[in-house]
C-alpha cells in the first residue's frame, strides 16, 4: 500500500514570555490551516523530541496547545549558552499530520528577563591594609558585584557610604577620604584616595558599597562592608617628656639604686614606635658608674660615689626608635647629677717633730716620741701639728 504525503511549511510566528512561569502555563495554541477540519483534527508533535528546548515544553497532540513543562530560568539559559544573553530566543519546531498531509510550524519563544536577582558581592565584608603614606589618587581594587539578570535588570551603578554601624563614632574621622571609581565599560571597581592619610590621627576607616541594578519600580541592592586599616610608617620621631633632668644624689647611695628615669614617646606603632635609649656622653668620663637600661630608660648606680673625688656628672642620653631611620630623628636629653657630701671622713692630724740634737731634741725614728735634754732653753721647738679636714 502506498501513502502520499503533502508537505507544507507555514510562516514563523513569535511570542514573548517572562521567565520562571509556573509549570503548566499555556503560552500558545497552534491552529494550523488544513490541520483541522470540522470533522477531524490532525496530530501535533515536536519535530525533534531530543532537543533540550523541548524538555521545557509540552504540546497537546490533539489541540496544539503548548504549555510549560519546567521552570525556565533565562539567566541559567544564558550561562549554559542555550540562548543568547542579549536576546534569549527559543525556536520550537512543530509538525501536524492530518489526512496524508504534514504541516510544519516554527514558533519563536522569546524569554524576557525578570529582575529576580539582587547584585551580590563575592564576600559580604573585606579588610584592606593601606600604608599611611600612599599618594593622593591611590586605587584600591574591589571585586565587582555579580547580577545574573540582563540589561537594565543587571548592575547599573555603585555608591559609597560611610559605615557608621561598624564605628564607635557616628562618622569616620577623615570625611570623604575615598570615592568610588567604576568603569562600566571594563567592569572595573576601585576606591580612589582623595585625602592624605595619617595613622596617628585615625587608624581605620569603615565604608559600605551599594551596588544597584536597574529594576523597576524599585532597584535591588547588594552591599559590601569594607574596613580599611591604615598601616604605620616611620614618620614620627621620639620626644622626651623632659629634656633636662636635675638629680641630687648622696655619695652614700648604694649600688643598684635608681638614680633617675628618662622617658620618650613616639606616635608610631610596632617597631616604628618602640624607643631605645643609649648614653651618648658622660662628663667627666666614668666607665660603669652609671648603668642605663636600653629598654626602660632607667639609670641605676653601678659603682660607689665619692664626693671628695667627683662632685657632679653630666650625662647626655639619646632616644631612637627601632623603625627605618629615614623618617625618624633621634631625641636627646641631659641629666645633671650633683653629688651630696656626707660626713664619711675623720679629720687627719699630722705631727711634725723636731730632730735637732744640738738643741737637745731627739726624735726617735718611726715613733711618735721625742727625747729632750734637761735644762734646754725655753722656747725650743719640739713638735708642730697639722689638722686636715676633707670638704
Amino acid at each position: 500500500m502506498n501513502f502520499l504525503f503533502l508537505i507544507s511549511s507555514l510562516s514563523k510566528e513569535s511570542l514573548h514570555i517572562i521567565e520562571d512561569l509556573p509549570i503548566g502555563t499555556s503560552i500558545y495554541t497552534f491552529q494550523t490551516d488544513g490541520c483541522k477540519t470540522e470533522n477531524s483534527t490532525g496530530t501535533y508533535r515536536f519535530v525533534d523530541s531530543q532537543k533540550n528546548f523541548n524538555d521545557f515544553f509540552l504540546i497537546d497532540p490533539y489541540t496544539g496547545r503548548v504549555t510549560t513543562k519546567k521552570l525556565i530560568d533565562r539567566d541559567d539559559f544564558c550561562l549554559r549558552r542555550m540562548c543568547s544573553c542579549s536576546k534569549c530566543e527559543i525556536t520550537l519546531e512543530v509538525l501536524c499530520v492530518h489526512t496524508g498531509q504534514i504541516f510544519f510550524n516554527d514558533l519563536s519563544v522569546i524569554v524576557d528577563d525578570r529582575n529576580d536577582h539582587a547584585p551580590q558581592f563575592p564576600k559580604s565584608s573585606i579588610i584592606v591594609d593601606v600604608l599611611e603614606n600612599v599618594p593622593i589618587g591611590y586605587l584600591i581594587p574591589i571585586d565587582v558585584a555579580i547580577d545574573p539578570d540582563y540589561g537594565l535588570n543587571s548592575i547599573q551603578s555603585y555608591k559609597l557610604f560611610e559605615d557608621s554601624s561598624m564605628l564607635k563614632n557616628s562618622t569616620n574621622k577623615i570625611s570623604q577620604a575615598f570615592q568610588i571609581d567604576y568603569s562600566k565599560k571594563n567592569d572595573l571597581l576601585a576606591l580612589r584616595l582623595l585625602k592624605s592619610l595619617d595613622r596617628e590621627h585615625t587608624d581605620s576607616l569603615q565604608y559600605v558599597i551599594h551596588a544597584y541594578d536597574g529594576g523597576q519600580p524599585q532597584p535591588l541592592v547588594g552591599k559590601l562592608h569594607i574596613r580599611i586599616n591604615i598601616l604605620d610608617v616611620n614618620d614620627m620621631s621620639p620626644v622626651f617628656d623632659r629634656s633636662n633632668i636635675q638629680v641630687l644624689l648622696s655619695e652614700s647611695t648604694s649600688i643598684g639604686s635608681l638614680v633617675a628615669r628618662v622617658r620618650a614617646t613616639d606616635g608610631d606603632t610596632g617597631l616604628n614606635g618602640l624607643v631605645h635609649y643609649t648614653i651618648v656622653s658622660l662628663d667627666p668620663p666614668s666607665n660603669g658608674t652609671f648603668i642605663l637600661s636600653k629598654e626602660t630608660g632607667e639609670i641605676r648606680l653601678g659603682q660607689p660615689l665619692d664626693y671628695e673625688k667627683e662632685r657632679s656628672y653630666r650625662m647626655k642620653i639619646k632616644a631612637q626608635d627601632n623603625g627605618p631611620q629615614q623618617g625618624s630623628i633621634p631625641a636627646f636629653a641631659t641629666v645633671d647629677i650633683d653629688i651630696k657630701d656626707e660626713n664619711d671622713n675623720y679629720p687627719i692630724i699630722t705631727p711634725t717633730f723636731n730632730d735637732d740634737r744640738l738643741s737637745g731634741v731627739e726624735h726617735l725614728i718611726n715613733e711618735n716620741i721625742i727625747r729632750i735634754k734637761e735644762n734646754i732653753a725655753n722656747g725650743t721647738f719640739l713638735v708642730s701639728v697639722t689638722l686636715r679636714i676633707h670638704i
